[in-house]
């Protein structure tokens, strides 16, 4: 039996930062440096910076490592071989390599060498070849066969994968055209022809080989098959709290609400209160470490729902409205998932439904 726990290490989706990408591109020769040049003109969602060996004190080698920690993407102008040693103690992970591209220095190819789905580099390798009229040289198995594989998509649809081995085994299964069986709380457009959607996980059609199942809350799974859980971000915390609430206490509020309902952190989408909180530390604080956004309502739009909840005279009198956890939460999203969990001066609603939905 495989169990999926509540704490998953969820794999993390912000290999973007904002809207651009940072690109540090290498160049060893003369024809290199010219073309490293011409990158650094492209438009699109990419910042590319330029820097030629000769100039750098020690070489491009000694640039390498601290590049894989600083930069999204990598272009070595330069032979493969001469980027595969460079980088080659510097790789660790997919999760968290930078996209790598190789190019010829009289921009014939553009090759994408690392982290091709999470990293981007297929993306980027596309994007320069068709600036510089190049032809890209992309290898992975599903975007030769014109498949969204699991990794990309879940990139497009900001979910979470709980476990990257689950993700590349059903990824394998897209590649060798495998039935797929599909079970989610909402609507996926993944591309994928062979894909069964299912309404339940009991008496699965025999002819499916694997599963991806799209669910925001932990589930006690016995199953055969090999699957993978992608997280949707679908969650909506409503809070209230005591003046000077401390923000370790609201973060554990949090959690064991969520927790008490099998929820995963990382389904997490947005955090709600009311606006004499809006400078509350202790809620702020937990905002930025769950890294959701915080929209804070005013008393009159809490009040035109306060009918539908059970209020307290002294929130009333205190603030003006005598229900601020219930309310919020519910204009975040209208499912309601949990009405009110108190935990010491910290009131926690829950509700579902979001952009993913």
């Amino acid at each position: 039996m495989k169990e999926v726990s509540f704490m998953t290490q969820a794999l993390p989706m912000n290999i973007e930062k904002g809207n651009r990408m940072d690109i540090i591109c290498f160049s060893f020769t003369k024809k290199g440096g010219e073309l490293g040049d011409r990158l650094e003109k492209l438009a699109g969602n990419y910042r590319i910076s330029h820097l030629r060996n000769k100039d750098i004190e020690g070489g491009v080698k000694s640039l390498v490592e601290s590049s894989f920690e600083n930069y999204d993407g990598i272009i070595f102008i330069s032979a493969t071989g001469i980027a595969v040693r460079y980088i080659a103690a510097h790789v660790r992970d997919k999760r968290q390599d930078p996209a790598v591209i190789v190019m010829d220095d009289l921009g014939r190819f553009v090759i994408s060498l690392l982290s091709g789905h999470l990293g981007g580099a297929n993306e980027l390798a596309n994007f320069l070849a068709q600036g510089l009229g190049a032809i890209p040289v992309v290898t992975t198995a599903t975007d030769g066969r014109k498949i969204e594989a699991l990794d990309i998509y879940a990139k497009r649809r900001n979910y979470s994968m709980e476990n990257m081995e689950d993700v590349k085994k059903i990824t394998a299964l897209m590649v060798n055209g495998d039935r797929l069986g599909i079970y989610s709380e909402g609507q996926e457009d993944i591309n994928y022809g062979n894909l069964l959607k299912l309404e339940s996980l009991d008496n699965i059609d025999p002819e499916v080989r694997g599963l991806i199942i799209v669910t925001s809350r932990s589930l006690d799974l016995d199953l055969d098959l090999p699957y993978a859980v992608l997280i949707p971000k679908n969650i909506n915390i409503g809070i209230g709290c005591k003046r000077g609430m401390e923000t370790a206490k609201i973060l554990r509020a949090i959690e064991d609400t969520l927790r008490g309902q099998n929820i995963y952190m990382e389904a997490l989408r947005e955090m709600a209160t009311v606006e004499v909180k809006k400078d509350e530390e202790g809620i702020l604080e937990a905002s930025r470490i769950l890294n959701i956004p915080l929209r804070i309502f005013t008393v009159n739009q809490l009040r035109e729902l306060e009918d539908k909840f059970e209020g307290s005279d002294f929130v009333k009198k205190t603030i003006g409205v005598s229900s601020v956890s219930e309310p919020a939460a519910y204009l975040l999203a209208s499912e309601m998932l949990v009405l009110k969990s108190v935990h010491n001066g910290i009131t926690i609603s829950v509700s579902k439904g979001g952009n993913n939905e």
